[in-house]
């Protein structure tokens, strides 16, 4: 975020307050702890914890999905000629980056390096939002560290693990941060800045979604380091177009239905983004097996829309963003989710853990939102309220206050313990697969099982 106060930046326990001097409620070791000492210790903190969530993905880790299937084996078997290749419609430097570097080692070597390259990009947020650069002046330490801890601890997030073919949802966030961020004052700075928003804009189908961000941050804050920002976003914007145009290679699901309906979507917003947050993925299921979840998560669906309206109209500029972002991302993979091949989607898409990696931006977006809300709601309730009028909006405040104050206890209580541990599979060792793509022998090709079950990879022998 920028320097620059934006609207609703009342001093709250979220802002730093705007006046001369050091606020009485300002903690010198938070400031400490959220300069560059100390961020170098939160953000290797928060490596670990990522780390602790999965740790077979960290020391005994797999291919994964289509990372194996597609990006690792087409490297394998075709070289260089397929690194600009697109999937799915759109570009995928990234994987197909890390695949080229993957092939040039064992095939027992090539997890390892997915795994690297994943954990950086999971792990680089947290520089952001620690750096001075991220709102340094109008942001407070303490608001800093609950967004990284909200970003580490997010529950109902298994898919976006570190794995590579999913490493294009943190690289979305890493790309929104770069664009709300002061310019750079250092060469390595710029360089990076630019560096991430190219690997970003050509990984994934996010780019088009980040031009409006881009383009309205430009017009509100006019300057050149935001035009260079725009002008990045707007030429992998129109590389995405032309590639979808000439691929024609994305279809919605492989043409299955999507099962749309207004309630069915309220039950999906209440239940993945509200309920699978405050629960997690695992006490959502546990939810759903219920008679009261279907009012449940329409209740929730409703606070969410509520929230997210609000957000959208009083919040300062930044937050905004970060919801409209998230809201044209969702609308995205609501239109073309991609979980049965047959079955109608958005029935599937109710269920626990159904295409997890689609609400992660929205969860997020909403947790930040709710930040948000909940410091706005305190710093009103700590003004002076004389009218009957103001004593209405007071008591308002109070009940907000006191629902998401609930919420974010369940959340601690119960979301993050439930689903920090991530799932682990079983896998095939490779090493037994190594020895015979270099033996002898009349196969052309060998097939490996990878993770999840039932997807292979199949390299030619050399």
């Amino acid at each position: 975020m920028e320097n620059t106060p934006g609207r609703s930046s009342e001093p709250g326990f979220i802002y730093r307050a705007q006046s001369k001097g050091s606020p009485k409620n300002r903690s010198r070791f938070l400031s400490q702890l959220t300069s560059w000492p100390g961020s170098i210790l939160l953000i290797t903190v928060g490596g670990v914890l990522i780390i602790s969530r999965s740790i077979q993905a960290v020391f005994h880790p797999y291919f994964w999905a289509e990372s194996g299937a597609i990006f690792y084996a087409n490297a394998w078997n075709h070289g260089l000629r397929v690194l600009l290749s697109p999937f799915a419609g759109y570009p995928v430097l990234l994987p197909r980056l890390a695949s080229e570097l993957a092939v040039q080692f064992p095939l027992t070597v090539g997890p390892w390096i997915f795994m690297l390259v994943s954990l950086i990009i999971q792990v680089a947020p947290l520089a952001l939002i620690f750096s001075p650069r991220f709102a340094n002046k109008t942001v407070s330490p303490i608001t800093k560290i609950v967004l990284a801890a909200v970003y580490v601890a997010l529950p109902n997030s298994y898919e976006v693990n570190m794995h590579m073919i999913s490493a294009q949802w943190q690289l979305a966030v890493i790309a929104f941060l770069i664009l709300i961020s002061a310019p750079p004052s250092k060469t390595s700075e710029k360089v990076f800045d630019i560096a991430g928003l190219v690997l970003a804009g050509l990984t994934g189908p996010f780019t088009v979604l980040l031009f409006p961000v881009a383009l309205i941050f430009y017009l509100t804050k006019r300057n050149s380091n935001n035009a260079l920002r725009l002008a990045i976003i707007s030429a992998c914007t129109l590389t995405d177009g032309l590639i979808y145009l000439l691929t024609h290679a994305y279809s919605r699901s492989g043409n299955a239905p999507l099962g749309a309906g207004l309630m069915l979507l309220i039950r999906i917003l209440g239940g993945q983004i509200v309920l699978g947050t405050l629960a997690g993925m695992r006490g959502y299921a546990e939810i759903l097996q219920h008679s009261w979840a279907d009012p449940l998560s329409i209740a929730a669906g409703i606070a969410y829309l509520i929230v997210t309206i609000y957000v959208l109209f009083r919040a300062r500029l930044e937050v905004r963003l970060f919801q409209l972002f998230a809201l044209l991302v969702l609308t995205a993979s609501l239109i073309t989710p991609k979980i049965s091949l047959h079955q109608p989607q958005w029935p599937l898409m109710v269920q626990a853990g159904a295409g997890n990696r689609y609400f992660y931006l929205p969860l997020l977006a909403f947790m930040v939102s709710s930040i948000w809300l909940l410091s706005h709601s305190y710093s009103q309730l700590k003004r002076r309220r004389g009218s009957k009028q103001d004593q209405n909006k007071r008591f308002g405040y109070s009940i907000v206050f006191l629902v998401l104050t609930v919420g974010f206890a369940v959340l601690v209580v119960v979301g993050v313990p439930k689903d920090w541990r991530y799932p682990t599979y079983k896998i095939s060792p490779l090493a037994r697969y190594q020895s015979a793509l270099t033996s002898k022998s009349d196969r052309k090709t060998i097939t490996i099982p990878i993770v999840p079950a039932g997807i292979s990879m199949v390299l030619n022998r050399r």
